[in-house]
């Protein structure tokens, strides 16, 4: 297995699973659904706990970017909401 270089690797593989397990949640049903839950429910709920720090950890990233504003004269053919969308996605 590759290092991960610095915590932007273990970032992006934190983004890419949360996205993984969204997807999974959504778009499967009967047993299949029951099957990914129970993961979630086994071993007192841990993956749970885990995916709850995952959570806050990255709140407070995006939380702390909106109070800190940006810049809107900006020139880049994207209207504020779309920049602000796009700004949110990198910092968290």
């Amino acid at each position: 297995s590759k290092q991960k270089e610095g915590r932007g690797g273990v970032r992006e593989d934190e983004e890419h699973v949360v996205s993984i397990i969204s997807s999974l949640l959504l778009r499967l049903s009967g047993d299949q659904h029951q099957r990914v839950v129970h993961k979630f429910v086994e071993n007192d709920y841990e993956k749970v706990d885990r995916l709850v720090e995952l959570h806050e950890k990255y709140f407070k990233q995006v939380s702390g970017y909106d109070k800190a504003g940006e810049d809107e004269d900006q020139d880049d053919g994207m209207t504020p909401q779309e920049r602000r969308y796009m700004q949110r996605l990198d910092h968290g």
